[in-house]
């Protein structure tokens, strides 16, 4: 039995719709939309990890039942997408690698990024959820591709963004004072966001606080499209490039892989 077929019985049983869903980096998962009938909404539930773990059709059917009565769809009113002067509000900006074929984006190489782009998103309009901008969305609203990169750049808060020292980051796994944990022979710091969801962006953000950190140069090392890894300029760029391929290859998910490169800010 294929995975399409797989997902298909399960659909069936769960009164639903099998579909690929193309996800970032060309990976394509398959999804099940079922529709909620409380709801103007229908939730996605993706079975390609059922489907690895060898879950039989019953268990799969079970845990997406239990899946969909733990989390229902709340109901939208689809003008808040709609109405360009109710949807500006959700709109933000995400940081993901050149190969992603998106319908409106900006090279990032601007800022020192030359294979990353950054793509404008609705984010934060329900729980959980967010979009990414098409031009459908600039065909409905009837503003331009600058205005709406100009909004969600506005709407960027730099306090939302951290540099973290892994120190730090350490201390708190290990719950202990962070003074006690013993010094890296080199700084080592983690950027992202408040809710450590699509925060490599804030390389962007944070870059004049970087520069002002590392007078003597630092480099940015892609750790996934959710945060980056900073470090002194150290020169080592090919030993980087290495781990970076190594932690793509065995850490990251696909989808979630950003760069294969070291960025050397001097």
């Amino acid at each position: 039995m294929t995975k399409m077929e797989y997902a298909q019985e399960i659909a069936e049983a769960v009164g639903g719709t099998a579909q690929e869903v193309k996800k970032n980096n060309g990976m394509v998962l398959i999804g099940i939309t079922i529709k909620d009938p409380e709801s103007n909404l229908a939730p996605c539930v993706y079975i390609d990890s059922m489907f690895d773990e060898g879950l039989s059709i019953a268990e799969a059917v079970n845990k997406i039942k239990e899946i969909i009565q733990n989390n229902p769809a709340p109901n939208f009113d689809p003008l808040t997408l709609t109405d360009f002067n109710k949807a500006k509000q959700f709109l933000s900006l995400r940081l993901y690698n050149a190969d992603n074929e998106y319908e409106i984006y900006k090279s990032a190489s601007e800022y020192g990024f030359d294979d990353l782009i950054i793509i404008p998103v609705l984010t934060g309009f329900m729980p959980n959820a967010s979009m990414k901008v098409g031009e459908s969305f600039i065909e409905t609203w009837g503003v331009s591709e600058e205005e709406v990169f100009a909004t969600a750049e506005a709407n960027t808060n730099a306090d939302d963004y951290s540099i973290i020292s892994m120190t730090e980051i350490t201390s708190g796994m290990m719950g202990i004072d962070p003074a006690e944990i013993p010094q890296p022979e080199m700084d080592m710091y983690i950027i992202t966001n408040s809710g450590r969801m699509f925060g490599a962006y804030g390389a962007i953000v944070l870059k004049d606080k970087l520069k002002e950190r590392f007078p003597d140069g630092y480099i940015v090392i892609p750790s996934s499209i959710h945060e980056v890894i900073v470090v002194p300029n150290i020169g080592n760029d090919d030993e980087i490039r290495q781990i970076i391929n190594e932690v793509n290859a065995t850490v990251v998910a696909p989808d979630e892989v950003l760069g294969s490169k070291p960025y050397v800010f001097t």
